[in-house]
């Protein structure tokens, strides 16, 4: 039994109008002789509430008082209560304590009380877990930093493969040669194929010579020759 059980079981027995955390100080201050009574004295009412909900182990306050238990104490305190309440006291831990009846409960239950602070005494702490992430022992500031940090690396890890692959695609793209004409400055752009058929050749700016015989010769010059 952990001790969380064992003072929920008690509380609502003998536990009168006494908050959780103040009910807890009662059940140590019970047990643990005037020499540790300082180590029960440190702890504040929260942390006594946070005993009665399980949310902290009592591990390290039991291994402070270890020194300074009593159990005899304890065994009074509880028979210091009416019969009708020690009856009480037994149906509910007889599920825990099978052979608790009126004259032992005292006894029953300091030695209960006993082994669950020996054992918590003896467990060692546990450290915090590391999550998949590894953010044991970070804030939520720096686990978000991160995430944000991330998430700019992985858009600019994809934006630059975006990029590489326009850069591929363009550099792969059919590129149009400007046909040029004899004598003519190229436009920039490819003219539309014509067919084989009625292929004419156009000389711009061209210079006709013609000579007949031996000594006849003619020179004229025409914008236009088409062959």
């Amino acid at each position: 039994m952990e001790f969380k059980d064992f003072v929920q079981i008690l509380h609502p027995i003998i536990g009168g109008s006494s908050s959780q955390g103040a009910f807890v100080k009662t059940l140590f201050d019970v047990i643990v002789t005037e020499d540790g009574q300082s180590v029960l004295d440190e702890q504040s009412e929260v942390t006594y509430r946070s005993y009665f909900n399980g949310q902290t182990g009592i591990s390290r306050i039991a291994k402070k008082i270890s020194p300074y238990i009593e159990t005899e104490n304890f065994v009074t305190y509880i028979h210091d209560f009416s019969d009708e309440t020690v009856s009480s006291l037994c149906d509910s831990f007889r599920e825990y304590l099978p052979e608790i009846d009126n004259f032992n409960a005292g006894r029953e239950l300091a030695d209960l009380f006993l082994t669950i602070l020996k054992t918590a005494a003896g467990t060692k702490r546990k450290s915090a877990p590391k999550d998949a992430n590894g953010s044991a022992g970070k804030t939520s500031y720096d686990v978000f930093s991160e995430k944000i940090l991330a998430s700019g690396r992985a858009m600019a890890d994809a934006w630059g493969k975006a990029m590489q692959a326009i850069a591929v695609d363009m550099s792969g793209a059919d590129t149009a040669d400007a046909e040029v004409v004899d004598g003519a400055e190229s436009s920039g752009a490819a003219e539309e194929p014509e067919c084989p058929e009625t292929k004419v050749q156009i000389i711009e700016k061209a210079t006709v010579v013609n000579q007949y015989g031996a000594n006849c010769v003619h020179i004229d010059h025409v914008d236009t020759f088409k062959l």
